[in-house]
């Protein structure tokens, strides 16, 4: 409404004059223009947008766009702005798009003011939330950052789309007055416009009325536009708890944004209450209150309701006040304990009070709807009923009945006939199915055809607290057979009552149970359990509806019988003892685990570590030895053994062959490749036994961090500090370092009992505090926290378990020198501080028990003293023999326990049966103990115990906490006289283990009369002893004797039958072998050594046990492998030769066990239906308003999420490596193409360099030897053998590095008897100088070269250093060139500390390798170290790419533009490359799969195969050209993968890659073409494929997934429109193939009919079950080419008619892949309208690209099968074709398939074929397009024809593949520019790659369809976590520093084997040292460190963008080159980018 300003209501007379006056003079006026039309336009839009057109209605809304803004309509422009997003997003092919739409609402958003603007920023708010939801899962695993990095918002971080989102929501409600005085009804036009929505009166006729009432009924609650705002910022805070969830401080994030909304909303109350508007102030304070309702205890909850309740009871919102006091009353009594039946009660009769007030005083409303709803709910007759799934006949079964609000239950059994032939079938389906009116007809008829056995009503206990009831109740008696039992709350079965039930269930009664294993059947008698012979059982599998009868066995003696039969893996069968009506089934993996062990021959690896670097040598040693059956070990001598060393990429990269010694063993030594791919290597024998080692280049750790063990108890809320020590692998401590720690809590949760653990979800860990100290000068560090637990809610009606939490302390320390490392530690902290264990064995036989031990341990696992009580108590059992039922226990007991008794004389009454019910004796221990003071309580029985049943309990007491421990315990004599307890069965065995010439004594035991038990021996596969012990209230024991050929273990299995139930066991009886052990001692080894010392140790070998063995260790020998290596390794990859192989000699049982599930299992009672009770439906429902996004949606549709695997990794080092016998010598070959290649070789040890230095000598510094051999291995002695006193000595000299050493030796007999020893030293000396040198130096750089002095002397020290530079090749000084003229330094070391040395050097151009030596003197004390450093030149071989692109029709210009504009004064020519396909579906054709086996065969891959197969002979025969050429490539070897073309163009050769294996199977299937003109072969190989086929299908018609499964009607289905297709293509079977599927065909579009029929049936008879439209869709394509041969029934007809009209309804919706296939249903239907539409909105939903053709942007792979990409393009191909003719699309199509096939493999077989067919089988032919292409560069014309011929040697001849180059002499800047013409059918590429030499800084950044932005940010450690900041100069890097480097990439197309590699300046090091696969932002990749670079893998990089983070360690101040990176794809080097370089300062 029209208002008057404020403050001048004494002149509104005046006002409403002049306004009247006006409004005559306006209608008075003739109006001069017409307003726009908008509501006629927005017509014809919406009406051709119901067509499915899109690009067709964007003029029209350009044009109202145009208008609106003309005319300043604000609405039509939001709706025209919403509409031209929309079509951009689905339809346009920049990648940008997204970005662009962005702009166009913040440029919307400048221009708006007033509502406009708040309503604008309100939707851009939701648009980035919205983007932000679909792709959280790849932006939460971003890191923070302080800002955003990019205009660009798919790069952000998660906590930056959270504060951009707030941001606009917030200001989005800057105008609140504005917005409050606007009707939100005024903005109609962009409101959503609701379809009917269900509305609780169905019958209402004017559906219209009710929605308007509803909107009506909405604005009440939210008249303004200010509520239409508010509310959207609303939801938007009130949601954040669940999206943004990587928050920091997640609890106080949530929190703030729930206060944002609660203070929201209650301003809105206030807003509404000045307003007089009761109802939207009750709904906004109501609305709050919900919110905040976690922070309320409960009764203020409660209170807060009733409160605003009183409000304004009159008003209809009070209403809905008290709805959710009654729904919060009723959520009450579901948090009140199961059992507590009376509090539950409390709570109902709460709700129930209140519901009937809100039913009577507000009736009509929706509130009132509502409550009666409730308050049916509470009162709702129900139950459910449990049975087992065979009984005995002839007596009463119990059921297990749970009640609500009933007390009698009526039952009906009706005698039931499984017919074999319809076996399939339930009975009651139809009812279950049928129309409520057809219902009782229907019931009816089932009573008239079974014939009624019995009925009987069962009353319960009537209860009147509204909740459910479980009791035990009986089945009476029947006789065998299979029954129908019905049961229902109705007296008289009528089932048009309110509140009626009825459920059914099939019962089999039998007195045998049938149990199997997959190869055997056991028949038992049901109740007594015994063994039944004679017995035949028939075997059954599923033919379609029927059961086909496959075999007969009768059970043998044991009561068993085999019922194995030819089947593949899967199988499932039927099967039933024969003249009974029950059945059995099983669904089986089968496996032949019977079959006969054999000597195993076997290889053992030892190597002298587990981690080497590129170029090192690799020392191994080998023991070859037999294993027997028996499991004794034995070497074997004299033996050749191949010993081979692979790559990552499974490629021989060194093969030995060696002849073991007398000990059986051998050794050798790989030098490994110093180029190539890092990762995992392994170690290969002939006998096919491997060993891993990893190939890394990583940088030798100089200390490590170690934190205090925790041996203190603590509480939640105390502080704690957490200690540690960080020491160097000399002895020294790490002082004055700088330490960076961070804590972060997790809840865990070890008081809960066992079951109730796995039902935990892990929360995730939070960050508690961080910060940084220093360490002492012992090395020793403190990090303190706050054991903070979380934050509870104040609302919980349940009992609070104890808190229990782990903190994670994580430590970063920094040496004065720059080396970072880092340590962890995990402390645990609770509400309780101990835990307390009993150790006593849950069986112990009474012979054994002598103590109890106790343990009490702080929650970290230390021993803690404490004080506390033990008693030991035995329970009484039972009066009676009970069995376990498988049924649930009840609340309470129908019967009393005689009538119980009687009826079930072995099931448990009242829960009697549970242990912890039984009563308890007087305790037979009960004393106080001190666990400071002892451990163990004495136990030993005496006299008055019994066997059986104890309950162990103890407590401890901590103050006012009691903590306790609780166990059962089984206590039994080894010879037991009798059964206990009235236990129905036991076992024990008494022995743990045995040895030879034992007796074992396995006893069972049971009380029940008539028992039996099946005892059976398996030694070895085989069952060599069977027994069937008559244990009738009684005992007996299974004896046998152990063999010495036992050992390794037997096994005796058990089954055990009585009372309906059954169990069964394996004992492992444990016979270990006796190992008679050698033992290794040491003489005299020092633990501290001096580098350089001459060391001699000495072992002495010996043995324990039998004299003999001592004898022929005497006189035999062992032999000793003695290794040592630097155990500072072990950081990367821990190490070790421990070996004992005679303790892992175990066997393991081949027995399957029996499957009681399908003898013995319980089934419950299946609802068929129930009618609950009306509610009166007569309230309206608020419905508010929203915004009408048009469907507009900035993600566009159908997203899918991609997985991406990585493989292996890749190096680029060249290092020449010789091997040496002590140590290793390297020398340095450096030439350009190392430089060019950024390569990197780091010296472990100098001896082979040579030269002196002319120095000044300095205090003697000259006289300093430096240490020079740094080898990381020791020694390796692989043949040390023992004299005759088993002694060996060991002669070595000490490396040099100051570091510690682990020393290992592993000693062997011939018999294999071992013995391992272990030891560490440390190399250091008095004074050491420990410098931190980087990986490597650049030219041009400045670097800050850091080393430190320790001094361990016990003195203060004080001296001078000096670090000198050498030529690596001349070792001629060179410190004048690196600006080191002033080259000393003095020092002062305190005791036990360091001091810091540093030298600025700046890297002079033109030294490839320098040595550096560091040496200090401090009186009479000196050291000094000296390795090399590799310089790598700063300038770098750059290849630019400038990809071409044409097609048909087409004339183009493209330009390089950096070679035509080329400026650069340092950049040098290097090659230009010109290369060109001319027609490149070549590339696809030669793709042409080849038929291929696999192990395992599914009916679908065998026809894929089948399919196929036929398509590429059909393609390659009915072309001549295809085949000539072909057999060209074929004769001359010609064929490649394109991973292998180009090499020279690519940033790394193919063998440095993960994917050599790739590129080796793509050559390998393009070679296998040959085969395809074998026709003879390809025969005989096709029709084995069609017999495999044939064979699949069953008698049915069907096809299984798998062998032995169901006939699959959609397998079927696929199978027949794949046959279809083929008939389609014209391919003659018969004539040209052989094959006559045309009877299997018949059969299948049968078995797919039949299946469809019952769909149709099913729902002619009830129309709540309509057939599914996509099994419709499926099903009528299929049939579409089969409808003359085989036409449709009049049903059939029927159907299809059904489909076609529901069909064309619903045509717009689906998969592409759904609406091609309709569109050709639709055509061949006859229906050719709708299929033109359909396809003509399909075309008006493409996006056209110049390069890339038409294609559809949701069109992505994902996890459903018609989610593939190809087949979708290549169906579409074929609907274009074929229904509209449209060659012009069809031609653009096809591009789109060649251009994926540019940059990725179709690794698909019906990929593959389809698109192949689809290429050369519609539209132009591309195959014979000869000629027609024009190419000009620098304006000169190219010859193509002669370059095609001479391209690459004729490689690939035939294809029009040409390639030349230019060299640098021949290079013009006028050669960037390539002008190409086509004239000719189909498309072209190319590319014009140029490479030229460029200093590093100057190198500009490149992209083609690929770009990305690299930036390094600092990783701080904040308030919120982790978090990235930009590097400014108030922010610079500092040493110790984490650095990240972060790429935003953008990729437009689907990519296969994309690198990227990253260079790294001198002064980083990589945090990452290990090759490994990872997943980030939703990319799959290996990542490989290098000493200079980084390189990532990815196997497939699907079209998108993506944000890409690693991190960095900076260690060397200075100013360096950080070099570029460069992503190239390496299927197609064309697609290549790289940044700018960059320079980095560390200071």
């Amino acid at each position: 409404m029209w208002q008057l300003p404020a403050g001048v209501r004494d002149k509104q007379l005046v006002y409403m004059r002049t306004y009247l006056f006006c409004i005559v003079v306006l209608f008075c006026i003739p109006l001069g223009a017409q307003e726009f039309p908008y509501e006629k336009k927005w017509k014809e839009i919406e009406k051709k947008e119901a067509e499915g057109l899109l690009k067709n209605i964007l003029p029209a809304v350009n044009e109202i766009y145009e208008a609106a803004k003309k005319e300043g309509n604000v609405r039509q422009r939001i709706r025209a702005l919403l509409y031209r997003g929309k079509i951009a997003i689905i339809t346009d092919d920049d990648d940008e798009v997204q970005l662009r739409v962005i702009r166009d609402f913040e440029n919307e958003i400048a221009e708006a003011d007033g509502a406009e603007k708040s309503i604008l920023e309100s939707m851009l708010a939701e648009i980035f939330y919205k983007y932000y939801q679909n792709n959280r899962w790849t932006i939460n695993q971003r890191t923070r950052m302080e800002e955003a990095s990019a205009e660009d918002f798919r790069f952000w971080s998660e906590n930056i789309f959270n504060s951009k989102v707030t941001a606009f929501y917030l200001r989005s409600l800057d105008n609140a007055e504005a917005l409050k005085q606007q009707p939100v009804e005024n903005w109609k036009e962009i409101l959503e416009v609701y379809e009917w929505e269900r509305t609780y009166d169905t019958t209402v006729p004017d559906k219209d009325k009710v929605r308007d009432k509803r909107i009506a009924k909405g604005r009440e609650l939210r008249p303004t536009l200010y509520d239409l705002v508010a509310h959207r910022a609303i939801d938007f805070f009130r949601d954040q708890s669940g999206v943004f969830f990587n928050s920091f401080e997640k609890d106080a994030d949530s929190g703030s944004k729930k206060e944002r909304a609660a203070a929201l909303l209650r301003e809105l109350a206030d807003f509404h209450k000045e307003k007089k508007n009761t109802n939207g102030r009750l709904y906004n304070e109501l609305e709050a209150l919900k919110l905040c309702k976690q922070e309320y205890g409960r009764d203020s909850y409660i209170e807060e309701l009733e409160k605003l309740a009183r409000v304004s009871p009159a008003d209809w919102y009070t209403g809905e006040v008290l709805l959710e006091l009654a729904r919060f009353y009723r959520e009450q009594a579901d948090r009140e304990d199961k059992d507590d039946f009376k509090a539950r009660k409390i709570w109902y009769d709460k709700t129930l009070a209140l519901i009937r007030n809100i039913e009577k005083d507000y009736a009509k409303t929706y509130a009132a709807n509502e409550a009666s709803r409730i308050r049916q709910q509470v009162h709702a007759k129900d139950f459910s009923i449990r049975i087992e799934s065979c009984i005995p006949s002839g007596q009463s079964n119990p059921l297990s009945v749970t009640h609500k609000n009933l007390d009698r239950i009526y039952f009906k059994v009706l005698k039931f006939h499984p017919d074999l032939n319809d076996y399939f079938r339930d009975p009651v389906r139809d009812i279950r199915y049928a129309k409520e009116e057809d219902r009782q007809k229907l019931l009816e008829e089932l009573f008239r055809k079974y014939p009624s056995e019995k009925e009987f009503a069962l009353s319960l206990k009537t209860f009147d607290d509204y909740q459910d009831h479980t009791t035990t109740a009986a089945l009476e008696a029947l006789s065998e057979g299979v029954y129908i039992v019905l049961a229902t709350n109705a007296p008289d079965f009528k089932t048009d009552k309110e509140g009626v039930v009825l459920q059914s269930q099939l019962v089999n009664i039998t007195d045998y149970a049938v149990v199997g294993n997959g190869r055997e059947l056991l028949v038992t008698e049901r109740e007594s359990g015994h063994p039944q012979s004679g017995k035949t059982v028939e075997i059954y599998e599923r033919d379609n509806k029927r059961l086909k009868l496959i075999k007969t066995v009768k059970t043998d003696a044991s009561g068993k019988g085999d019922i194995y039969y030819n089947r593949e893996r899967y199988y499932q069968y039927y099967y039933r003892i024969k003249g009974e009506d029950v059945f059995y089934n099983q669904y089986s993996y089968y496996t032949d685990r019977n079959g006969q062990a054999e000597t195993a021959y076997q290889t053992r690896f030892f190597t002298d570590r587990s981690i080497y670097r590129p170029g090192q040598t690799v020392y191994f040693k080998a023991i070859h030895y037999k294993e027997s059956p028996d499991g004794s070990k034995e070497v074997i001598n004299n033996k050749k053994l191949g010993i081979e060393l692979l790559n990552p990429n499974d490629e021989t990269v060194g093969e030995l062959e060696l002849t073991t010694n007398a000990f059986g063993s051998v050794s050798g030594e790989f030098v490994l490749p110093a180029s190539g791919i890092t990762g995992i290597f392994v170690l290969e024998s002939d006998s096919g036994d491997s060993y891993t080692i990893s190939v890394e280049e990583y940088k030798r750790p100089r200390f490590e961090v170690v934190f205090d063990t925790v041996k203190e108890t603590f509480r939640l809320g105390e502080e704690i500090a957490a200690g540690a020590k960080a020491t160097a692998y000399s002895g020294a401590n790490i002082d004055n370092a700088k330490v960076v720690y961070r804590v972060y809590r997790q809840a865990v949760y070890p008081y809960l009992p066992w079951w109730r653990r796995s039902y935990v979800n892990p929360e995730p860990r939070e960050e508690i505090t961080h910060g940084e100290t220093i360490t002492d000068a012992g090395g020793n560090f403190k990090i303190p926290f706050e054991a903070k637990a979380l934050a509870l809610s104040g609302f919980s009606g349940k009992k609070k378990e104890p808190r229990t939490y782990t903190y994670t302390v994580e430590a970063d320390v920094t040496d004065i020198n720059g080396e970072t490392r880092s340590g962890s530690q995990n402390i645990t902290v609770g509400d309780l501080r101990y835990t307390l264990n009993l150790d006593m064995p849950s069986q112990v036989a009474w012979e054994d028990l002598k103590t109890i031990g106790i343990r009490t341990e702080n929650l970290n696992g230390q021993f803690m003293p404490a004080k506390g009580t033990l008693t030991l108590t035995k329970i009484i059992p039972p009066e009676r023999v009970l069995r376990k039922s498988p049924l649930q226990a009840g609340d309470y007991e129908l019967y009393d326990k005689e009538e119980f008794t009687r009826l079930f004389p072995n099931d448990p009454y009242a829960k009697e049966d549970k242990k912890e019910n039984w009563k308890e004796e007087s305790p037979v221990i009960s004393v106080n103990f001190d666990t400071g003071k002892e451990k163990e309580i004495s136990a030993q029985p005496r006299k008055g115990w019994k066997e059986g049943y104890y309950l162990l309990r103890g407590y401890i007491r901590d103050g006012q906490d009691s903590i306790p421990a609780e166990k059962l315990v089984y206590l039994y004599k080894k010879e037991k006289k009798g059964p206990v307890d009235k236990e129905l069965f036991s076992v024990t065995v008494d022995k743990e283990s045995y040895i030879p010439g034992d007796v074992v004594r396995i006893t069972f035991a049971s009380s029940a009369p008539g028992a039996v038990v099946v005892a059976e021996l398996e030694y070895d596969g085989n069952i060599i002893k069977r027994e069937e012990l008559k244990i009738s209230n009684d005992v007996k024991v299974f004896l046998f004797p152990v063999k010495e050929s036992y050992r390794g273990n037997v096994f005796v299995h058990y089954y055990f039958g009585k009372y309906n139930t059954a169990q069964q066991g394996t004992q492992t009886i444990t016979v270990p072998f006796e190992e008679n052990k050698l033992e290794i001692t040491a003489g005299t080894m020092r633990d501290k050594l001096r580098p350089g010392d001459e060391e001699t140790w000495e072992l002495t070998v010996s043995g324990k046990g039998k004299d003999a063995f001592l004898a022929g260790l005497a006189t035999g020998g062992a032999e000793v492998l003695a290794a040592m290596y630097d155990a500072s390794l072990d950081q990367f990859r821990s190490h070790s030769i421990q070996w004992s192989p005679y303790s892992s000699v175990t066997r393991y049982s081949r027995y399957s066990d029996w499957n009681l599930h399908a003898g013995y299992g319980v089934t419950s009672f299946a609802r068929i239906f129930n009618k609950p009770f009306s509610v009166p439906q007569n309230g309206i429902i608020p419905l508010f308003d929203r915004i009408n996004w048009f469907g507009f949606d900035i993600n566009g549709r159908n997203r899918q999420d991609i997985r991406i695997r990585g493989m292996s990794a890749m190096a680029t080092a060249r290092k020449v490596a010789a091997p040496a016998e002590e140590s290793e010598v390297q020398e340095y070959a450096m030439d350009d193409n190392m430089v060019l290649e950024e390569v990197v070789t780091v010296a472990e040890t100098n001896e082979g360099l040579t030269g002196s230095a002319e120095a000044e000598d300095l205090s003697g510094l000259a006289e300093i030897q430096p240490r020079r051999a740094l080898q990381e291995t020791a020694f390796f002695f692989p043949h040390l053998k023992t004299d005759k006193d088993g002694n060996v000595k060991i002669s070595f000299t000490t490396p040099e590095s100051l570091t510690e050493w682990k020393f290992m030796a592993l000693a062997h007999t011939p018999e294999l008897h071992t013995a391992n020893y272990k030891a560490s030293v440390r190399t250091q000396k008095e004074l050491m100088v420990v410098p931190n040198p980087p990986r490597f130096l650049r030219e041009g750089d400045t670097i800050g070269f850091q080393a430190k002095v320790t001094n361990l002397s016990g003195k203060e020290l004080s001296g001078t250093a000096q670090l000198l530079l050498f030529d690596a090749f001349t070792m001629q000084p060179v410190d004048s060139d690196f600006g080191n003229e002033n080259n000393s330094r003095k020092f002062t070391a305190s005791e036990g500390k360091s001091s810091n040395l540093s030298w600025k050097l700046h890297v002079p151009a033109g030294q490839q390798a320098v040595v550096y030596r560091v040496v200090a003197k401090a009186g009479s004390y000196s050291d000094g170290e000296e390795s090399a450093l590799p310089v790598l030149t700063n300038r770098m071989l750059v290849t630019e790419t400038l990809p071409l692109h044409i097609r048909e029709g087409q004339e183009k210009t493209f330009k390089l533009e950096k070679l035509t504009e080329a400026r650069s004064a340092t950049r040098e020519n290097f090659k230009l490359t010109f290369e060109m396909t001319t027609n490149p579906v070549w590339y696809a054709i030669f793709s042409l799969p080849y038929l291929r086996e696999f192990p395992y065969e599914c009916s679908e891959q065998v026809f894929s195969r089948v399919y196929g197969n036929l398509i590429s002979q059909h393609l390659v025969n009915s072309n001549p050209k295809i085949k000539a050429v072909f057999d060209g490539w074929n004769r001359k070897g010609q064929l490649q993968s394109r991973l292998e073309l180009n090499e020279e163009l690519k940033s790394l050769l193919l063998e440095e890659t993960p994917w050599v294996r790739q590129a080796a199977d793509e050559e390998e299937q393009m070679k296998r073409i040959a085969v395809l003109f074998d026709l003879n072969k390809m025969r005989n190989e096709l029709g084995t494929a069609f017999r495999k086929l044939e064979n699949k299908q069953l008698s049915s018609g069907g096809f299984p997934w798998f062998d032995g499964g169901e006939a699959n009607v959609y397998i079927t289905t696929h199978i027949v429109s794949g046959f279809g297709h083929l008939g389609a293509m014209g391919i003659d079977y018969e004539k040209n193939f052989d094959i006559r599927p045309d009877n299997m065909v018949q059969k299948a579009i049968k078995f797919i009919d039949e299946k469809m029929e019952e769909e149709w049936d099913r729902y002619k008879k009830n129309d709540k079950y309509p057939p599914s439209l996509s099994n419709g869709v499926s099903w009528m394509y299929a049939r579409s080419y089969f409808l003359e041969d085989y036409p449709l029934s009049e049903k059939g007809k029927a159907m299809t008619g059904y489909f076609l009209e529901k069909m064309e309804k619903e045509k717009f919706s689906g998969s592409r892949y759904h609406q091609a296939m309709l569109s050709l249903v639709f055509h061949r239907f006859g229906k050719n309208d709708p299929a033109r539409k359909l396809l003509l909105a399909v075309k008006d939903q493409s996006v056209e690209s110049d390069e890339m053709g038409m294609y559809w942007k949701d069109n992505r792979p994902g996890w459903y099968w018609y989610n593939a990409p190809i087949e979708t393009q290549a169906l579409l191909i074929e609907a274009f074709d074929e229904v509209l003719q449209d060659t012009e699309s069809v031609e653009l199509m096809k591009v789109w398939l060649l251009k994926n096939r540019q940059t990725n493999r179709w690794a698909s077989t019906k990929a593959t074929t389809e698109a192949v067919f689809a290429l050369m089988s519609t539209g132009k032919d591309w195959v014979n397009a000869e000629g027609g292409l024009e190419v000009s560069l620098g304006g000169e014309k190219l010859d193509l024809e002669r370059l095609g011929r001479s391209a690459g040697q004729g490689r690939q001849q035939g294809s029009g593949y040409v390639k030349t180059a230019w060299s640098k002499e021949e290079i013009k800047p006028e050669m960037g520019t390539v002008e190409v013409k086509k004239t000719s059918p189909g498309v072209a590429w190319g590319a014009l790659y140029w490479q030229y030499f460029e200093d590093l800084d100057r190198i500009t950044s490149a992209e083609t369809g690929v770009r990305f932005k690299k930036e390094l940010f600092l990783k701080k450690l904040t308030d919120n976590g982790p978090e990235l900041q930009r590097i400014t100069e108030d922010t610079p890097i500092g040493i110790g520093d984490l650095v990240t480097v972060r790429l935003e990439i953008k990729n437009d197309r689907d990519m296969e084997f994309v690198h990227i590699k990253d260079m790294r300046a001198s002064g980083f090091e990589p945090v990452n040292v290990l090759s490994r696969y990872k997943w980030q932002g939703g990319l799959g990749y290996y990542e490989s460190t290098r000493d200079a670079a980084t390189n990532f893998f990815a196997d497939r990089m699907p079209k998108g963008v993506y944000v890409f983070e690693y991190d960095l360690r900076a260690g060397n101040s200075g100013d360096f080159s950080n070099g570029i990176t460069s992503l190239q794809c390496m299927y197609a080097p064309e697609m290549s980018a790289h940044s700018e370089g960059i320079r980095v300062h560390i200071k």
